[in-house]
């Protein structure tokens, strides 16, 4: 097999993400829920905005983000409920490694380095990334709970999604969403 076909077959399998359904919104009764890379996708954007109003690095933190999840291809969305049994941490070192096995080897070394950064340090990267992720789900309830579904199961996630943000950008962010309406946004191109 070739570079180029050891990458396209990376790619492809990228292209499963956009199948995965994020499981918890599933078990919250979110029928057709948003997908792993719906979420990667608007989380890798928010932490470049944050990275941006923090001073940061964007590049590294964009990339953080687009590959945080990535591991999911392999092992799927992984919620609260399956965490009490399964060892996400250790599943997604595994399927991380493998998935970028066949990548040239400058692009495993950033992969292995970027993912490690991300799950076990403290970087001012990391943590925007972190931020991203939670500030994503926070913001995906929001707009869940200002569709119609129900207030009550929403509280959970947009609370454990608001919960230990460290940037003042992600927080002064969530403040902004927090008392709105998704379809501001559309409204405001007409004024």
């Amino acid at each position: 097999m070739t570079d180029v076909d050891k990458v396209k077959n990376f790619l492809f399998e990228v292209g499963v993400l956009k199948t995965i359904p994020r499981t918890g919104w599933l078990k919250a009764g979110i029928k057709l829920p948003e997908t792993v890379a719906e979420h990667s996708m608007r989380t890798a954007i928010l932490g470049w905005v944050i990275a941006d109003m923090e001073g940061a690095d964007t590049n590294a933190v964009v990339k953080m983000c687009l590959i945080h999840d990535l591991a999911e291809s392999r092992i799927h969305d992984f919620d609260r409920t399956m965490k009490v049994y399964i060892d996400k941490t250790d599943a997604e070192i595994k399927a991380q490694r493998d998935l970028t096995k066949n990548l040239p080897e400058k692009m495993q070394k950033e992969f292995s380095a970027l993912y490690k950064e991300l799950s076990t340090k403290s970087t001012k990267v990391a943590d925007i990334a972190r931020d991203a992720d939670r500030l994503e789900m926070y913001i995906q309830a929001h707009e869940y709970e200002n569709a119609g579904w129900s207030k009550d199961i929403l509280d959970a996630w947009k609370e454990s999604g608001s919960r230990n943000l460290k940037t003042k950008s992600a927080r002064k962010i969530m403040k902004a969403v927090e008392g709105s309406s998704f379809k501001d946004w559309w409204q405001f191109i007409y004024k």
